[in-house]
C-alpha cells in the first residue's frame, strides 16, 4: 500500500516529513528494506518467522489479559 502525505503549505514541510516517517515506520517499510538488502538463509528465515509468531502470540495474550482487568 503506498504511503502518501499531502504538504499543505511551504512552512509545514518539516511536520509533513515527520508524518511521512511515522507512516513508513508503521507500515514496516524500513524493516522490509533492511531485510531485502542482504541474503538471509532459509534456516534463519524460519527461525525469525517463528520468533515473530511467538512474539505476536505473547502480545495478543497480554492484550486479552489486559481487557479483563
Amino acid at each position: 500500500m503506498p504511503v502518501r502525505v499531502q504538504v499543505r503549505s511551504a512552512g509545514n514541510l518539516e511536520s509533513s516529513l515527520k508524518t511521512f516517517k511515522k507512516m513508513c515506520a508503521r507500515e514496516g517499510v524500513l524493516k522490509k528494506i533492511k531485510q531485502k538488502s542482504a541474503y538471509e538463509k532459509p534456516s534463519d528465515q524460519r527461525r525469525r518467522r517463528k520468533k515473530e509468531k511467538e512474539k505476536a502470540i505473547r502480545k495478543a495474550l497480554r492484550e486479552s489479559i489486559g481487557q479483563y482487568r
